[in-house]
């Protein structure tokens, strides 16, 4: 076999197409990734009726034979569809499908986005069941070229045999088609075989290929139906009226074996002219053949149905007007009428229209009842509004229904914002009619569509324009204070949105299709205003419930990671668990949405566990954010923060030398009400004081007096003001703490550990006690163990003589007692087990062998065992003397 490109190595491809390649493969300003209907990577199921073609099968596997690219070049309806539909349902080896449609820029991220998702569904475990709504959209990735090509490889590599995919429609990427396909096989390592479909001009991207091995080409000639088939068709479709070879001779004759045009030549009932025409003349076709054949309530069904290229029973009937839209869209499956049908793995079944029948039919409508074609395409934007909601918005956009537009972005746009469909509702803003070109709300909404692609200033602009021109309408009033979180920058600003907008929920309706999205957003902003945790997590559960009720997976999952991380930042840790034991938290979408929220989920988790001491999840889970490209304003940037901060409080230089680059991937503006300039500054400190370069950091530090409303900068400045004996300045910072935020079970729990340590230094062992006690208080229920774990001999010391005392924190003082131990220094002897390290940890405290026993859930004599293996271990005969080795 022949193969499009040369082998190598994924990176050294990759690095080849981002230097060298066409412009095809260069990425655009395009929104993310794009989700991929599950149907659009299946093949269509074969209807009955139609007849196997083994000499094409014959012709596709000889051409799969001689190069690893096959090329399907035809008009509309000559079968390419339904013949690799046959083939694959023969094929041996494993088939993925994708079937390319209008809409993303023809690019080659776009191609690739679709290529990976078909992969995905074609090589999942075998038996596990994929339904529509799990499958609707394929798992997010980025939308760089490079990645989308590492991922596809990779998925192709870890496969045990080849496998062919199959690309039809691909005359909808001509540009990117041969670029992305070379580069596709050429990092595939010989395990992948691609055939393409679809309309002429596609094939001249694979100029080159052509030239050597022109049987890789299937064209019209090929396709079209010869007489022994079309007599099969015939006696397939209907046994009583078949027709003989004469008869077949003129069918092929008129319709030239253009399959489809023989198919509908052979339906039941009278015709008119029985000429075939061109394709581009398909609309006057189905004008004088297709119409006229059809039943009477078919052929109406048909006009209207076609509408929406893709529909369910449903939306037929809604378009139609029609009872028995179900039935009828099997009839014309079951007849050929250009549709094709998909069933998912539990048996739900959505049809789709031949792209170019369709278009005719569209503009037969149009041509002969333009106010009919309005009324279908309402008809449908207010079906899809609860189902589809860009969907919707795509009918709406297409009639000059001013209300009906206006009311439709007014409906969804809050919905389209946080599900990755930002690009279609600016689309939609900027071609409404004349009439709405200054509407107020809608200029409101296109800068919260500007403002999220990054267009900070325009955006700014924008929304100025429409609080100038603002009126009194109901959309206005509903839209203003949603629309202002996503618009404001600083802490006061965005305040008062989430305040106004809280007290529109209030009055709002709760039955609106934007309720859950307005309860998600107004809960976004209020975490991120840092002032009232409560009511962020009141908001976003409700949000998750909500959308968990109402199965919108895309918001649901949304608001999970953001009740993960509101309940983590609001000290909640506990209560942050059960989210982690539960379903995962869903991989996020890579859109346009990341500019605000991309990589939350994973961040909130590795929150849990820095303050757990769980440095391994804690690394691994940073290290992958960090690495994001989502920008120096979103979690990723919080993700190289923490990173720094871990690796400073090791002190090792090289390490800190390293991690020093981290802080270019921080902002230095405040955006959103996160003081970003504030949480660069604390990392710069941190990195100075694990070099020891105590005073460039507290130059640094002292700048925290004035800050407000950052808890963690103040307590992590104080730590470091403690380490560079600036007991002083450590005490003034952690004054400046409010009540609420004291309430913070991670904060108090810093803060005091600090507090304890800066006393105990002082000789002060009342107020050292005191302050170790409130810590205690407050990390134990949360499980935090970070902050004692970084206080050295001074904190073992207080912990262990806070051991001795009656606590209701025996057990958790235990677990840092033994968190603490480091049998590998100063001690003769051999290293103490993991459970030795256990039973060692509560030797400091006055429980008894029993009740020790208890807590470790074993028996006592085991307990004694262990403790009489210590005391050997450390060479002393006693449980005082053990605890007083301090290890």
């Amino acid at each position: 076999m022949t193969a499009l490109g040369d082998g190598g190595q994924h990176t050294g491809v990759i690095a080849d197409l981002k230097a060298d390649s066409a412009p095809a493969l260069t990425p655009s300003a395009a929104s993310g990734w794009i989700p991929t209907p599950w149907y659009l990577t299946s093949a269509p199921h074969l209807p009955g009726n139609v007849i196997d073609r083994p000499r094409l099968r014959a012709r596709v596997d000889e051409s799969v034979s001689i190069a690893n690219v096959t090329l399907v070049v035809a008009p509309p309806g000559f079968g390419k569809t339904v013949l690799l539909a046959s083939w694959a349902a023969h094929a041996t080896s494993t088939v993925a499908w994708l079937t390319l449609t209008p809409g993303p820029p023809d690019e080659s991220a776009s191609l690739l986005m679709g290529i990976v998702a078909s992969l995905e569904r074609a090589l999942r475990p075998p038996g596990r069941v994929v339904t529509l709504s799990a499958l609707w959209m394929a798992s997010p990735h980025s939308s760089d070229v490079a990645v989308l090509l590492t991922n596809a490889a990779d998925l192709l590599t870890s496969t045990r045999s080849p496998v062919t995919m199959v690309i039809d429609d691909i005359q909808h990427a001509p540009h990117a088609a041969g670029d992305v396909i070379s580069a596709l096989t050429r990092v595939a390592a010989g395990r992948l075989r691609v055939i393409c479909a679809g309309t002429a001009g596609y094939e001249t991207g694979f100029s080159k290929l052509l030239l050597a091995h022109p049987g890789i080409l299937l064209d019209a000639r090929e396709l079209a139906m010869t007489v022994p088939e079309v007599v099969s068709t015939a006696h397939l479709r209907d046994a009583d009226h078949s027709i003989d070879a004469h008869m077949a001779t003129e069918v092929v004759a008129a319709t030239g074996g253009w399959p489809a045009a023989v198919a509908l030549r052979l339906l039941p009932g009278e015709t008119t002219s029985a000429r075939a025409q061109h394709a581009e003349r398909l609309p006057d076709y189905v004008r004088e053949v297709v119409l006229p054949s059809l039943r009477p309530p078919v052929r109406q069904f048909v006009l209207d149905a076609t509408t929406s290229l893709t529909l369910g029973p449903g939306l037929a009937a809604a378009l139609t007007g029609e009872p028995a839209a179900a039935h009828l869209l099997e009839e014309c499956a079951a007849n050929g009428i250009f549709l094709d049908r998909f069933v998912d793995d539990v048996g739900t079944t959505i049809y789709r229209w031949h792209e170019s029948f369709a278009r005719a039919c569209h503009t037969l409508v149009r041509r002969t009842n333009p106010a009919r074609a309005q009324r279908l395409h309402s008809r449908a934007a207010r079906y899809l509004l609860h189902r589809d909601t860009a969907q919707a918005l795509a009918h709406a956009s297409l009639t000059e229904d001013a209300t009906l537009i206006r009311e439709m972005i007014c409906a969804s746009w809050l919905q389209l914002l946080i599900e990755h469909d930002a690009r279609t509702l600016h689309e939609v803003c900027v071609s409404v009619p004349d009439v709405l070109r200054e509407d107020p709300t809608i200029t409101l909404i296109r800068a919260t569509c500007i403002n999220l692609f990054g267009d900070r200033e325009n955006a700014r602009l924008l929304a100025a324009r429409a609080v100038a021109h603002e009126d009194d309408s109901s959309q206005w009033r509903h839209t203003h204070p949603f629309a202002q979180i996503f618009l404001a920058d600083g802490e006061e600003e965005l305040l008062a949105a989430v305040t106004a907008a809280a007290q529109a929920l209030e009055l709002g309706d709760s039955t609106s299709i934007l309720h859950p999205y307005q309860v998600f957003i107004a809960g976004w902003g209020m975490m991120r205003t840092r002032r009232r945790p409560r009511d962020a997590v009141r908001l976003l559960r409700a949000a998750v419930d909500e959308a968990t009720r109402t199965r919108r997976s895309v918001l649901r999952d949304r608001a999970r990671s953001n009740l993960l991380f509101a309940l983590a930042y609001g000290g909640h840790l506990a209560a942050g668990d059960p989210l982690l034991a539960g379903p995962p938290l869903s991989p996020e979408t890579v859109d346009d949405w990341n500019r605000f929220d991309g990589g939350i989920g994973i961040f909130a988790h590795a929150f849990l566990a820095y303050w757990r001491a769980d440095r391994p999840v804690t690394e691994r889970l940073l290290t992958e954010l960090s690495a994001s490209a989502s920008g120096e304003q979103s979690y990723p940037a919080l993700a190289r923060l923490f990173l720094v901060l871990i690796t400073s409080a090791g002190q090792q230089p090289a390490e800190i030398r390293a991690a020093s680059t981290l802080l270019t991937g921080i902002s230095t503006e405040n955006r959103h009400g996160v003081p970003w300039a504030t949480y660069r500054a604390l990392g710069q400190a941190a990195l100075h004081a694990g070099l020891r370069e105590y005073t460039d950091a507290i130059a640094i530090v002292e700048k925290f007096r004035a800050e407000r409303s950052v808890p963690l900068v103040r307590t992590f400045g104080a730590e470091i003001a403690r380490k560079a004996g600036r007991g002083d300045l450590a005490m003034e910072l952690l004054s400046g703490l409010t009540a609420a935020e004291r309430r913070v079970s991670y904060v108090a729990a810093s803060a005091e550990t600090t507090a304890a340590l800066i006393a105990h230094a002082a000789g002060d062992a009342a107020r050292a006690h005191l302050r170790l006690r409130r810590a205690l208080a407050a990390a134990d229920p949360e499980d935090i163990l970070s902050p004692f774990l970084s206080g050295g001999e001074e904190i073992r010391s207080l912990l262990t003589e806070a051991a001795a005392l009656p606590t209701p924190h025996t057990d958790f003082i235990a677990q840092l007692l033994t968190r603490l131990l480091d049998t590998s220094g100063g001690v003769v002897g051999e290293p103490l087990s993991a459970r030795e390290r256990e039973v060692y940890g509560y030797l400091g405290t006055p429980l008894t062998a029993e009740e020790i026993a208890a807590a470790l859930f074993v028996s006592p004599n085991t307990v004694r065992s262990h403790q009489r293996s210590i005391y050997r271990k450390l060479g002393v005969t006693s449980r005082r003397d053990a605890v007083r080795l301090h290890l």
